[in-house]
Parts: C-alpha cells; structure tokens; sequence
C-alpha cells in the first residue's frame, strides 16, 4: 500500500511538472506567434507602402526603369494649378480577401527645382497673319516654367515732340510652356484706332493736344525673357542665364521681334482734330464731347453755361438768362476776350436740342476736362 502511494504521488509530480513544462511552452509559443505576427503585419505595411509608391510613381510619371525614382519636372497645367488644388493620388493594395484596400495618404512629392546655369540657344518666333487673326508660337530650349512677356502693337509718330510712341493690341505677361502651341490674337484696328482717339482727347481736355505725324504700316510682335525671373535657378537678373540668344550687353535678356506689314487704312477717329480749351480760333468751329455712361458726373453736368455777356456786373437777373448748351453741341467761335484773369468767348452755338440754339459768351474754363473736336 506504501509504495503504491509513492506510486501515486510521483505520477502526480510528473503530471504536475508535465504541466507546468507544457504551460511554460505554451505561453513561450503564444508570444512567439504574436511576435511573428507582428512582423507580417509589419512586412504587410512595407509593403504596401511600397506598393503606393509605385502607385504614385506611375500616376506622376516619375517612375525609372530599374525601379529607381527621379523627381521630374510636373507639366504646365500642374504648374498653373494652385498648391492647394492638386490632388495626390491615394495608393491602395489588394488585402487578403482579394478587395482594395485605402492606404494613408502619401506625402506629396517636392516640385521638380530648375537648376542653373539656363541656356538659350534657341528662339524662334512663329508668326501668321491672316484677315484680322494672328498665330503665334514660341520654339525654344527654355524651360517652360521661364517667364515670358508678349505684346503686339503699332507705333505712331507725335508732331510735337517727333517721338515715337506705341498703342497695343494685345499684351500678357505669361510663361514659355503657354506659347509652345500656337494661340490666336485678333488685331482689331478700328478699336487700336478709337484708344489712340480716347488718348488724345485726354491729353487735349488737360491742354496739351497731340497730333498724329505718321502712323507705321506695319504690326510688331515681341517675345522678350525679362529679368528678374521667378524661377531661382535664373539667378540675380539672369546672371545664371547663357547662350547663343541671350544678350550680353546691358540686361540679361532674350528677345525676338518681327514685323508684319498691315496698313491701318482710313480710320475715322483718327481723322479727329482735338484741340485745347485755351486754343480755339476766331471763325473755326467746335464739338463738345459726348461723353460715355461710364464717364465721371462733373459740376458741369447740366451741359456747357452760354452766358448772356462776359460781364455780370453784379446783375444776378442775368443768372436766370443762362442756356446750358448740351453734349453734341457746335459752337463757332465769333470773339475772344480775357476778362477777371480768365479767356472768354463768344460763340453761336447748332444743336439738335432747342435749348442748345443760342448766342452768348462762354468761360473757357468751363470746357476744361472736356476736349474740343475741330469741325472741318
């Protein structure tokens, strides 16, 4: 009976240490699996982190072959966009049951930086003409992102001084990228002719009229790399641009122009003859503007005061006599006269309007700010 205990005890101590061995194991089995566990989930992350980056890769084109990665340049569109208008792709990979799975975001990748120095050796200004449309492209080496400034104008002579000026028909400061292909400007003559009308009438209404001596035959295109670029690369006033085209005397610039011949033919406003305030003749005859809806309301609203004489004396009765002589209105001058520090004249004024028919006398400063078109 003793040593069937003993037996007993020991299958007990054995069972117990079994147990314990095999509980030790155990938990020793479960940590291992947690820990292999984790490093698949962690192999699984890598991987799908790489696969996101292969993903963004291809969709911005930034992808090399040999699986190497390279920032290139984005196109010009992505350059117009607004940083906070670009969408970065979102990567996703194939989870385990088979479906696509989101992945976080990536973190956008940096703009592509121009490096210095920039060479020119090539711009080539393409330019055609047809009716009242003008094609125009740029062929260059330049990047697209340079800076880029394009006008088309017709220039004029002023007598009074013989110095060439210029009118544009169109102008815009853009980049090398948006003239690549060609784009379309219209030349419209007739409006080019009405601005250097609008001018200078402005520049007769302060006194100081202009006359046209000749106006140029022909249109002038230019394409001009100014200084002062924004990409950095360029350098301090295109210190790091070179080659075959840029300008090494003075400013740092590339520039092309070409002239197209295009006569501007008769134009009716340029045919007017806008004379000072302080200049009209004895016998000629004037029109007073017609001003736009636009134009500014001055005290003179009411139209042009045609006095009854120069003199008032005091005579406020004489106040009540006043015709106001309204836009449109010809007057031909028939006196001049200074009285109180100011030129007076006397005039007969035409209108369409029955209130504006009349004789009288009218302040010179009362048509100042308001120029006065020859009648011929």
């Amino acid at each position: 009976m003793a040593n069937k205990k003993k037996l007993l005890l020991g299958l007990g101590i054995l069972v117990f240490v079994a147990w314990g061995v095999h509980s030790v194991m155990s938990d020793a089995a479960r940590v291992e699996q947690q820990k292999r566990a984790t490093q698949v989930e962690a192999l699984k992350q890598r991987r799908a982190e790489k696969a996101g980056a292969e993903l963004s890769a291809t969709k911005t084109g930034t992808a090399e072959p040999g699986g190497r990665r390279s920032h290139k340049r984005k196109t010009t569109a992505e350059e117009a966009a607004p940083e906070a208008n670009r969408v970065e792709p979102v990567p996703s990979v194939r989870g385990s049951g088979g479906g696509e799975q989101a992945t976080a975001p990536q973190a956008p990748e940096p703009k592509a930086v121009l490096k210095g120095p920039i060479v020119c050796d090539r711009f080539e200004l393409s330019a055609n003409l047809g009716g009242d449309s003008l094609q125009l492209s740029l062929d260059t080496d330049l990047p697209d992102a340079t800076d880029l400034m394009v006008s088309v104008d017709r220039t004029y002579v002023q007598q009074e001084d013989g110095q060439t000026y210029s009118r544009e028909y169109f102008s815009e400061k853009t980049t090398v990228g948006k003239w690549r292909d060609a784009r379309k400007v219209t030349v419209d003559d007739a409006q080019w002719a009405q601005e250097v009308d609008r001018l200078r009438s402005l520049f007769a209404s302060t006194g100081d009229p202009i006359t046209l001596q000749s106006v140029s035959d022909t249109i002038d295109v230019r394409f001009v790399v100014p200084v002062n670029q924004a990409e950095p690369a360029f350098g301090d006033m295109n210190a790091n641009l070179h080659g075959k085209m840029v300008k090494e005397a003075g400013l740092r610039i590339v520039e092309v122009e070409k002239r197209i011949r295009r006569p501007l033919g008769q134009s009716r406003s340029l045919d007017s003859d806008w004379v000072s305030p302080d200049d009209l003749q004895v016998g000629s005859s004037y029109r007073l503007p017609v001003r736009g809806p636009d134009a500014p309301k001055s005290g003179l609203a009411q139209g042009t005061p045609l006095m009854p004489t120069f003199d008032c004396g005091g005579d406020l009765s004489l106040i009540e006599q006043v015709v106001y002589l309204p836009e449109g209105s010809t007057v031909t001058v028939r006196g001049r006269r200074f009285h109180g520090g100011t030129l007076w004249y006397q005039v007969q004024s035409v209108s369409t309007q029955a209130a504006g028919q009349g004789s009288g006398w009218v302040n010179s400063m009362a048509f100042h700010g308001r120029a006065l078109e020859k009648v011929r």
